[in-house]
């Protein structure tokens, strides 16, 4: 035993035999734990702090249960302590990966947010009627254009309120509960793809938690192997959460041109020139709003 595990040990007997020097025996412990983590592992002294007032209940517990038989006081607390640092250490990485976890997956809720159009009154202004050649019953006299106006509503089928259907129904002269149907039909399967949106979602999120456990492992690493070992873990994980998000965001929630197709009974090729006429359409209409 060297000196200063002599003199540890020696305070602690004192203090158990007498009662008495509990502030210096105090004060000699603490400082140990606090500089140990710096000066073994390099922690800063934040970490070093977060780790005393985490240890602090054990030291005391071993303080009071510490029977001298051969081994210092210091070797059982430098075992202890070491022991420790791995549990607070994985403490922190938990707490870290559920806060990060909540934080991206937050992320995500918003991102797909975005993909829901905000609900707007359906208003047809006057130089629209004129452009679209509506007749006295409010119904577009141009069937074509009619039909090409549903293929739109089907194609955007999962943004589309309740409460336009009534007015596009009139509008297209198509039945309302037929055109309901059919959009509920649509979203049924926009439902499927949302299943796999979130299956996506979850590999993303576990592949998220895995990056940031590895990059909390990399600050208390010292070792120049084991940071190289924790790199290369480190783009495995990125990849995988790369492709996850690529996955995620080739999956369109929105009917196919195939899908709006088949319930309208009509062949794909059309579907694909009407949507792109009538977006044209809609687009030169806005376009004139503007001016």
């Amino acid at each position: 035993m060297n000196k200063e595990t002599d003199q540890i040990t020696s305070l602690i007997l004192n203090w158990q035999k007498t009662g008495d020097g509990w502030t210096e025996l105090l004060t000699e412990v603490s400082c140990f734990v606090i500089e140990f983590p710096e000066k073994n592992r390099g922690w800063d002294c934040d970490k070093c702090s977060e780790f005393y007032l985490f240890f602090y209940p054990r030291m005391l517990k071993l303080i009071e249960k510490f029977e001298y038989r051969g081994m210092s006081f210091k070797a059982i607390l430098k075992n202890t302590i070491l022991w420790q640092m791995s549990s607070f250490r994985n403490r922190i990485q938990v707490k870290s990966n559920i806060k990060y976890c909540v934080r991206y997956d937050c992320m995500i809720q918003a991102e797909s947010a975005c993909d829901s159009a905000p609900v707007h009154e359906l208003k047809i202004t006057e130089e629209a009627r004129q452009t679209l050649n509506f007749d006295d019953n409010g119904i577009i006299h141009n069937e074509r254009l009619r039909r090409r106006l549903l293929m739109l509503t089907y194609k955007n089928a999962h943004y589309v309120d309740e409460n336009h259907v009534n007015k596009i129904a009139e509008i297209t002269g198509c039945e309302c509960c037929t055109l309901f149907e059919t959009l509920q039909q649509l979203r049924v399967t926009g439902e499927l793809r949302r299943s796999r949106v979130d299956i996506y979602r979850k590999r993303e999120n576990k592949a998220y938690i895995e990056l940031c456990r590895l990059q909390r492992e990399k600050e208390y690493c010292c070792d120049d192997a084991g940071r190289e070992l924790i790199d290369k873990k480190i783009d495995t994980v990125q990849k995988r959460m790369r492709n996850a998000s690529r996955g995620r965001k080739s999956v369109h929630l929105g009917p196919t041109n195939l899908e709006v197709a088949e319930v309208m009974g009509l062949p794909k090729g059309s579907i694909d020139s009407g949507l792109y006429m009538v977006k044209k359409l809609l687009s030169s209409l806005l376009q004139q709003d503007d001016v």
